[in-house]
């Protein structure tokens, strides 16, 4: 276990991810490497990069339903009655709601040191000896 630990930290301080994947990386490799109570404010962060990482998911389904909903095939299907045509208005008007107020919650998730939380995993990991010592040249 602990040799997957260390390459997935290696690969954390030598890969550029996404947010979304550095989050969830980052949220991974804390719980591997908490062994006792979380410092109040990397508990504080990690709370605020899991909040993120859920709305993060649930934005990008909105934004594929959207999608959908708006893809020229899918209009080709709609029948012309004013019917069918004001129902699949106040749907889209639905998803586009539901996409800004999770935009609106992203924005309040509050600020993420990162800095700080690879630190802390950084300082965590050398502390197991998880990280390989590597010679300069």
């Amino acid at each position: 276990m602990d040799e997957l630990i260390s390459e997935q930290i290696e690969s954390l301080l030598g890969t550029n991810y996404s947010i979304k994947g550095l989050n969830k990386n980052l949220l991974t490799l804390s719980g591997f490497l908490a062994e006792t109570a979380l410092p109040d404010t990397i508990a504080a962060q990690l709370e605020r990069v899991s909040q993120l990482a859920i709305l993060q998911d649930l934005f990008e389904s909105l934004m594929q339903a959207l999608n959908h909903a708006t893809a020229p095939a899918n209009k080709s299907r709609l029948e012309p009655s004013s019917d069918t045509q004001a129902g699949a208005s106040r749907d889209l008007s639905r998803l586009l709601d539901q996409i800004e107020a999770v935009r609106a919650q992203i924005g309040a998730c509050g600020p993420i040191n990162y800095g700080e939380l690879i630190a802390w995993i950084a300082t965590r990991a050398r502390e197991r000896n998880l990280l390989r010592q590597r010679s300069r040249r």
